[in-house]
């Protein structure tokens, strides 16, 4: 991407024949019983997946040092959620329920070294995860206008990952348990009957995990959770006989513990860490007109800082390390600001079309925010006809060929990054049962 060995768009200089094959499979059970005054729904699935791949990770075609990535990863998840609500309205609406799930995942990444006919680093990584959650929400109406609710889920979850590598000889075992407690307060105001005001306020995280590709150390095999803080006001209304709608909000989220993913300085390994503060606040509008039967026009704009507020790292430079400050830097892949324009018609006849224009605001793929996407804009097409239970249709993406990337990092003394797809065009068959 950029450097002494970049090259163009969608063009690679690789020295091995590199593959990606997956394979996945998906059972859902859904059950419901309607009574008088509430319902029960019952969700069961298994889902199964396996990942096949190799790729170049020298990321050029010397063949003195032609080192491959051979990795395979087979995962299977059972899951089961019970809930029940009311149905009835009235001044008091509620719901509960509980989720549990289990999962079983092995990763085998391999780091081999070609032209050197050796095999650097094998980890093989198993991780074992069990997690269930109780949950519980209430909407009560306090006067005609004024309406609270109040929800709380408790969240528990542990994992098990056991990492062995009889290359490098090193074997690690670790266990992440978390339980939280999440609690969701809403208040909101019917202004008229078509205009109402909310604010609300939400405590969310992002479960710990197992750094699965690497061998460093016990400490980097395993991170922390991350924790967020959410809070949002807004307004949501429809006009004209519910012609045009338009919402407008405004966030902050201050998060705890972020998890970080950055090069470790001293083991040459990509690492993720619970290493920062932040925060991410913004605002988004979406507005929505229909005009006539089966035509919608709709566009939406959101701004958003999402900065680091405390983050000191150590890094490597020319074989010292020196502690960066990246406080007040950007997060990785948050976007300044995005926008979408759009048209849809449906006919009565079963024939449809839709274009979508989308925009991408400038991002940076690392925390030192020196890997830099400037912001894009994408067009896509669908053309179409759907009858009973038949839908076929023709579309085109990215029609003008934007060049973008949608992954960047600094790796050695380059920019390297992935291509966003290019201009494609393709045919989808569809047929329900």
């Amino acid at each position: 991407m950029a450097g002494d060995f970049a090259t163009d768009r969608n063009k690679i200089r690789s020295d091995c024949d590199a593959y990606l094959n997956q394979k996945w499979s998906d059972q859902a059970l859904r059950i419901t019983y309607d009574a008088p005054k509430f319902t029960v729904l019952s969700v069961s699935s298994i889902q199964d997946q396996t990942l096949d791949k190799v790729n170049d990770c020298d990321l050029w075609d010397n063949p003195a040092n032609e080192k491959i990535n051979p990795t395979t990863i087979d995962s299977t998840r059972y899951s089961q959620e019970l809930r029940i609500f009311s149905t009835t309205g009235g001044p008091f609406e509620w719901l509960g329920g509980m989720f549990a799930f289990h999962e079983d995942s092995t990763f085998n990444y391999k780091y081999e070294i070609v032209s050197a006919n050796m095999v650097y680093m094998n980890p093989i990584t198993d991780v074992e995860t069990d997690g269930a959650a109780i949950f519980g929400q209430g909407r009560v109406q306090l006067t005609d206008k004024f309406h609270a609710t109040l929800g709380l889920r408790l969240d528990y979850q542990t994992s098990k990952g056991d990492l062995s590598d009889a290359v490098q000889g090193k074997s690690y075992s670790d266990t992440i348990d978390d339980c939280e407690f999440l609690p969701k307060g809403v208040l909101d105001y019917d202004v008229t009957e078509n205009i109402m005001a909310y604010v609300s306020v939400a405590r969310g995280y992002m479960p710990g995990g197992f750094d699965w590709g690497n061998t460093g150390t016990k400490e980097t095999f395993s991170y922390d959770p991350e924790y967020t803080l959410n809070y949002e006001a807004g307004v949501k209304s429809t006009w004209f006989d519910n012609r045009f709608l338009l919402n407008l909000s405004a966030f902050y989220i201050k998060i705890d513990d972020k998890q970080v993913s950055q090069m470790h300085p001293t083991l040459a390994i990509l690492n993720i860490s619970n290493a920062a503060e932040a925060h991410s606040t913004g605002v988004e509008l979406t507005v929505e007109a229909r005009p006539a039967q089966g035509l919608s026009l709709f566009a939406g704009l959101g701004f958003n800082e999402a900065k680091f507020d405390e983050f000191n790292a150590m890094v490597n430079e020319n074989n010292q390390l020196v502690q960066k400050d990246y406080s007040d830097n950007y997060l990785t892949y948050a976007p300044k600001y995005t926008y979408n324009l759009g048209v849809q018609y449906r006919s009565p006849m079963g024939i449809y079309g839709r274009v979508d224009f989308l925009g991408t605001g400038e991002f940076y793929g690392d925390a030192a925010n020196q890997a830099k996407q400037d912001g894009y804009e994408i067009v896509n097409l669908r053309l179409g006809y759907h009858w009973k239970k038949l839908d076929i249709s023709v579309w085109g993406e990215n029609l003008f060929d934007e060049e973008y990337q949608t992954f960047l990092t600094p790796f050695s003394n380059t920019i390297v990054g992935h291509d966003g797809p290019p201009r494609c065009f393709g045919v989808t068959l569809a047929v329900t049962f």
